[in-house]
């Protein structure tokens, strides 16, 4: 939870710590000092006391889409004037302190007046859903205090309509009103609720609770990751578990008894993989030549990193691609970071609505 560093107590405050961490970071320290190390939870009305000394890295986490390669993540950039101020009144919140900015005098000139509104930079899967459920596609004639931007709501229908949720209109279909009542990403609901269908609701639950957290695996093998999260071997199972048992049951009454299926089971790495690639059909891939590189259906080319337990496998399904450079990613400029296995069939079962038939 902490180490001490020259008698001094230093302790991590984030949004994925345990609540008895938390409550440790805000607790009332006594007579040690100590001093927390937080993101911008900070800046909430959490209130940590004792804190009469604020040095502000003045930089922030933003949400940010790349388009071309069809990937989101948070990435580190300047922070905003308005949010270095309300940080630097951390240091007062209880009485007397100080402020300590690590920035140029120039660059708090240049740094914007306030946040970006997270509906300009985000990906707006989520957003989209919810207008076409509010019978309102892309949020035409909606007063919107920020209008989204135009590339980014198109491609978030985009992604609906490869998921079945919207039809071409942009009118959401009864699969994506079934999606819409599950409170999560409308991938991740379709990969439950489809998945329920085809491995059975528990089973699609691990897949889906391992999706929608920060999980991570030191040889991007999600297969392997599920299986370390369902044994109990990792501290994360615990908060797993309960993730589980929330998405089982939000699956409709009717899909959790009998689990007809199309797909030839192959144990854990067929539910592992169908569940993933119908979560994200753009990311179904397959291996380029003999290297490490595979090629996703959205068009993008990805290295898996050297050493990986999966490289010589044709098919994939991608949970997670960053951005990367140099030998890492193979000269591809991508890196896959999570993915599972697949077969040609598995991949077709849940890419269907990525199928399309040319005469050339």
């Amino acid at each position: 939870l902490g180490s001490r560093l020259q008698g001094v107590e230093v302790l991590p405050l984030h949004g994925r710590l345990t609540p008895r961490e938390q409550d440790r970071a805000t607790g009332e320290g006594g007579d040690a000092s100590r001093i927390i190390v937080s993101t911008d939870l900070a800046e909430s009305s959490l209130t940590v006391p004792g804190v009469r000394l604020v040095v502000d890295a003045c930089l922030s986490r933003e949400p940010r889409r790349d388009a071309a390669r069809d990937m989101s993540g948070l990435v580190t950039v300047q922070a905003s004037r308005a949010s270095m101020t309300q940080r630097a009144g951390r240091a007062a919140r209880l009485g007397p302190g100080r402020a300590v900015r690590l920035i140029e005098e120039s660059s708090w000139a240049r740094a914007p007046e306030h946040v970006t509104p997270q509906i300009a930079t985000a990906d707006l899967t989520e957003t989209a859903l919810t207008l076409a459920a509010w019978g309102s596609p892309r949020g035409e004639g909606m007063p919107l205090l920020t209008a989204p931007p135009g590339p980014a709501m198109t491609a978030a229908e985009s992604t609906l309509r490869a998921l079945g949720l919207v039809d071409e209109d942009g009118r959401i279909t009864s699969d994506g009103e079934a999606a819409s009542r599950v409170p999560a990403d409308p991938r991740l609901a379709r990969a439950l609720l489809d998945g329920s269908r085809l491995v059975g609701p528990v089973s699609a639950a691990e897949v889906v609770a391992t999706l929608a957290d920060d999980h991570r695996s030191t040889d991007g093998d999600l297969d392997g990751l599920v299986a370390d999260l369902r044994s109990g071997s990792t501290p994360a199972s615990a908060r797993w578990r309960r993730e589980v048992e929330r998405l089982t049951l939000l699956v409709p009454p009717a899909d959790r008894g009998a689990r007809p299926s199309t797909v030839e089971p192959r144990g854990l790495s067929a539910t592992t993989g169908l569940v993933t690639a119908l979560a994200h059909p753009g990311r179904i891939a397959r291996r380029v030549g003999d290297g490490p590189t595979y090629l996703l259906a959205s068009g993008t080319r990805a290295a898996l990193p050297t050493g990986s337990p999966l490289r010589h496998n044709e098919w994939l399904v991608v949970a997670d691609v960053a951005r990367a450079e140099g030998r890492v990613a193979a000269g591809t400029g991508a890196v896959i970071r999570l993915a599972a296995t697949l077969t040609r069939d598995e991949a077709e079962t849940a890419g269907a609505g990525l199928r399309v038939r040319e005469v050339r």
